[in-house]
């Protein structure tokens, strides 16, 4: 599924650099820039990106042994992916819970792997 989510336009260039550094592996500093829509935008534009800011704080949490608030964040951030009415450029939210979910299983057979979830536009 394609859902579409609305932001404003300087806040959507900041979605598409945090999808850019996420999708480069530079976890931390996609958390950053989604922070900042999180900090400038309005209630619509922070429950779009939540689901964000939760997934890369979720891998933030397993890089430093915290699996337990990893997992919490991971399946909070599911939760809020699908419920965002997606930014103003499409994103396959499918894709994105698809990789949760089998990052999730992986997690739970000890194997952690950060740059196996993408964020497909």
């Amino acid at each position: 599924m394609i859902a579409k989510m609305e932001l404003k336009k300087i806040n959507l260039s900041l979605f598409k650099e945090g999808k850019t550094l996420f999708n480069n592996g530079n976890i931390h500093e996609a958390h950053l820039t989604w922070e900042k829509i999180w900090k400038n935008g309005d209630n619509k534009e922070r429950k779009n990106v939540k689901g964000f800011i939760q997934l890369s704080g979720a891998l933030l949490n397993y890089s430093l042994g915290k699996n337990q608030s990893g997992e919490y964040l991971l399946l909070k951030a599911k939760n809020n992916i699908q419920k965002a009415k997606c930014l103003t450029l499409n994103v396959d939210s499918q894709s994105v819970i698809d990789q949760l979910d089998k990052y999730l299983a992986a997690i739970q057979h000890g194997v952690f792997c950060p740059k196996s979830i993408s964020i497909i536009i």
